[in-house]
């Protein structure tokens, strides 16, 4: 018998003899479960109020409101978290302050809105109301351009993070687009990224980013030191076909778009599979949806990009 097997043995035979003294099994029976319910879903294919083409990237505020890259209508429209359209965002007329492809939105915590656009190679940054407050970036590889930027995130401490999607990199601005330094780069290995679209910080300061090509979340310090990563290509469970967002709730529980096999998937913060949830009605299964999610409190958002709409869940939390 090795040490590793008599450890175990031990501990089973002290279990069975007093399971009073085996805290450790009684916490894991308590352990909360998870699963996802369908709330609702709002939107339709058009250019009118709460209509979308080709919605992206999205982020709520601390008041529950809830921000959308409508891509293909050039615009970022603004809603209730039930749907309640309130208002749209297009920037101002010109050659560098009009949105064209906005894919994705953050929102600080001061109500500040930063919008990443595909096809301008951009980053727009909006005050709470839709003014226009600066625009920064241009195309090409050194730092503080992009190659079409398809992610953003804001740390607590106001820092801008940008997934460089064909630069395969994570770059980091301070609020006035200010350019800090950068993480990743292409590759195929730990800390590497190939063709990242999404990411998302956490309470204690890491980023797990969406590596959309590599088929896996990676879960990064913020000065980019490789932690973690889950996931390999595929179909199954714990598998992932191009995850192109990522989204990390109160509970640090990790929820992923895996567009290409049209459903979201919840892990816990180990890593752990604990529910996933489909797109069973997906009238367009040929194109790649839910493309991101957004998570405040229970409520849980995904942007159905081949079906033009917004998908609500809730997190159902229970005790075992």
């Amino acid at each position: 018998m090795t040490r590793r097997s008599f450890f175990w043995n031990g501990m089973l035979l002290v279990c069975v003899v007093s399971l009073a003294g085996c805290s450790w099994l009684r916490e894991a029976d308590r352990m909360p479960t998870f699963r996802y319910s369908f709330e609702t879903a709002w939107g339709k294919e058009g250019s009118g109020p709460g209509d979308f083409k080709g919605p992206m990237g999205l982020a709520l505020d601390s008041a529950g409101h809830v921000y959308v890259a409508d891509a293909e209508n050039g615009r970022v429209q603004k809603f209730t978290g039930d749907g309640e359209f309130l208002a749209e965002w297009k920037g101002e007329a010109g050659e560098n302050t009009r949105l064209q492809k906005p894919v994705d939105v953050a929102v600080s915590k001061d109500g500040t809105v930063y919008v990443a656009d595909f096809d301008t190679d951009r980053i727009y940054r909006f005050a709470a109301d839709g003014t226009l407050l600066k625009v920064w970036g241009q195309n090409g590889e050194a730092p503080g351009e992009f190659r079409s930027p398809s992610g953003l995130a804001v740390d607590s401490e106001g820092r801008v993070y940008v997934a460089d999607f064909y630069n395969s990199r994570i770059q980091v601005f301070d609020p006035e687009g200010n350019f800090l330094y950068q993480m990743g780069g292409e590759g195929h290995g730990d800390g590497e990224l190939y063709y990242p679209t999404d990411l998302a910080i956490t309470d204690g300061q890491d980023a797990y980013i969406a590596d959309a090509y590599n088929h896996r979340v990676q879960k990064l310090t913020l000065q980019g030191d490789f932690l973690d990563k889950f996931g390999s290509q595929g179909t199954e469970l714990n598998q992932f076909e191009v995850p192109s967002g990522v989204a990390v709730d109160q509970w640090g529980n990790i929820h992923v778009a895996d567009s290409g096999n049209h459903r979201v998937q919840l892990f816990s913060p180990s890593g752990e599979l604990l529910d996933h949830w489909s797109l069973e009605d997906n009238q367009h299964p040929e194109r790649n949806s839910p493309v991101r999610v957004a998570v405040q409190g229970e409520s849980v958002y995904l942007t159905d990009w081949a079906n033009h709409r917004i998908i609500k869940l809730r997190i159902v939390r229970s005790a075992k």
